[in-house]
């Protein structure tokens, strides 16, 4: 798509002072597009960013603010779900039914619920960028989940392609599901392996220096969810409805691989190893390739 698409579309972007919202407004620059800024700031944190800025809360907007939404062709929201969820009903009253309403939120089924509770018209399209706030979208993904139609919709989603990244259309429920394994699984799983160690008596010096590079890597891991946005974690584990029930499965499996190891069953520890080998199997070589290169790098030493 070319950047005459949006010359002369209208944007408001929500949040434009978090990280997403800087970088998807970047996005939306070089596609053309007439940016208004929306946050509870005084200012933009980055002012060439948008052509008009204000200063508002998207849940209780100033007279300005509705003017600018309603005169938009994109509302895009850069906001917790939480936030999204409480502006959406005054949000859709105020948009035309065919203007386009856009969120980032990482869970959909409440978005959708609420959508229909109110009986929106306006169009909706839910992303999930699949990475944090980054410039370089190549070797990325987005979700797509569109909830309601019209042209706008359709000719957002086929920008988002030119930006690098990879998309996927699902509905709110397949949304759901899926982040639930990739995200709130995998985090989990990280948190666990950390308190585990916490929990052991040992120290970090004493683990590291007799630690084998998938350790490091682990370890590396658990640095990086515990040192990232917490709140960003929490709402992974708490807010999507199938979080728990992925959870339950990982504890499942967890002593389910104890009571092979008691019972010294070979024969079925390896059946378990193949079953996984197998679903694994159409991307075996990269993955090989990727887990050489981690372990290749893994030579952190300890400081002292």
């Amino acid at each position: 798509m070319n950047a005459d698409t949006f010359k002369i579309r209208r944007f408001v972007v929500a949040g434009i002072n978090g990280q997403f919202g800087r970088v998807l407004a970047r996005k939306l620059i070089s596609s053309g597009a007439s940016i208004c800024g929306i946050d509870v700031q005084s200012s933009a944190t980055e002012p060439s960013l948008c052509d008009r800025y204000i200063c508002s809360s998207i849940a209780n907007l100033t007279e300005a603010a509705m003017q600018e939404i309603a005169d938009s062709d994109y509302v895009l929201l850069c906001l917790p779900e939480h936030v999204i969820l409480e502006a959406l009903p005054r949000l859709c009253e105020i948009m035309r039914d065919d203007s386009l309403l856009i969120d980032i939120a990482s869970v959909k089924s409440r978005i959708r619920d609420t959508l229909l509770k109110i009986g929106a018209r306006v169009g909706y399209l839910s992303i999930h960028p699949m990475f944090g706030p980054m410039d370089d979208f190549s070797e990325q993904s987005i979700g797509l989940v569109p909830m309601y139609e019209n042209p706008r919709l359709r000719s957002f989603m086929g920008m988002i392609p030119a930006w690098g990244a990879s998309t996927i259309e699902l509905t709110a429920d397949q949304h759901d599901t899926l982040t639930a394994f990739v995200q709130a699984l995998p985090h989990a799983a990280i948190m666990a392996f950390g308190s585990t160690l916490v929990r052991s008596g040992l120290t970090f010096e004493m683990l590291l220096k007799i630690a084998t590079p998938i350790q490091k890597i682990m370890l590396a891991l658990a640095t990086r969810v515990v040192g990232g946005q917490r709140d960003t974690y929490w709402s992974i584990q708490t807010a999507n409805p199938v979080a728990g029930i992925v959870r339950n499965e990982l504890e499942e499996e967890i002593r389910a691989i104890s009571d092979i190891a008691i019972k010294s069953n070979f024969d079925d520890f390896s059946l378990k190893l193949d079953a996984v080998q197998k679903f694994l199997s159409p991307s075996r070589q990269a993955l090989e390739e990727l887990a050489d290169a981690c372990v290749a790098r893994a030579k952190f030493k300890d400081p002292s």
